[in-house]
């Protein structure tokens, strides 16, 4: 058992009632498998993204290879630094690594929350007598807010701006557009 790494020697020699041989020694290097090294990047993300996930260094006698799983690896492999676009949020999600020596090799793993990317729907365009409408989004996931986004007057009022059905009355006759925003968590769709 070797307690420091570094250079050392093993040596043997024969003994019997004729004496002692000369020490016979063979010089060795003592290494040692890496370091596991944290993974450093964002784990609660919104699918579809790209992130980059790095670790401190990587010595010359150390060969790295990163997975993912439900995630494309689009720049980085071989490198302490990676870049991954996610794919839609399922369960199990990691980035991991290996990294190997001449003592063998250590695996280290992230586990990453991906979070549904929402994907809104402003409903269809309608045409209406008056000045007061329904709004109708198709709420997907996370909250929503209804915006004014053009028209001949931005003098407008909600009931509720955060209804997907939400009453919507304007002071003039004309065309109106209306924007749709859904956040979940931070990833936002409109």
């Amino acid at each position: 058992v070797w307690n420091n790494v570094g250079n050392g020697s093993i040596c043997i020699n024969a003994q019997n009632i004729c004496g002692k041989s000369v020490d016979f020694c063979q010089n060795i290097i003592i290494g040692e498998k890496p370091k596991l090294l944290p993974i450093n990047g964002k784990t609660s993300i919104c699918e579809k993204s790209t992130n980059t996930y790095t670790i401190a260094s990587i010595k010359s006698n150390e060969l790295i290879f990163w997975t993912v799983n439900n995630g494309t690896i689009i720049n980085g492999q071989g490198t302490a630094s990676i870049d991954v676009t996610w794919d839609k949020g399922l369960t199990n999600t990691q980035v991991c690594y290996t990294l190997t020596n001449e003592c063998g090799p250590v695996k280290q793993c992230l586990d990453v929350n991906l979070i549904k990317l929402p994907n809104s729907n402003v409903g269809v365009d309608k045409k209406v007598c008056g000045l007061t409408t329904n709004l109708n989004a198709l709420p997907d996931v996370g909250t929503g807010l209804w915006t004014f986004v053009s028209g001949p007057s931005n003098n407008i009022s909600y009931n509720n701006p955060i209804l997907p059905n939400s009453t919507t009355t304007v002071d003039q006759c004309g065309t109106y557009q209306f924007k749709w925003t859904e956040n979940n968590q931070g990833c936002v769709d409109s």
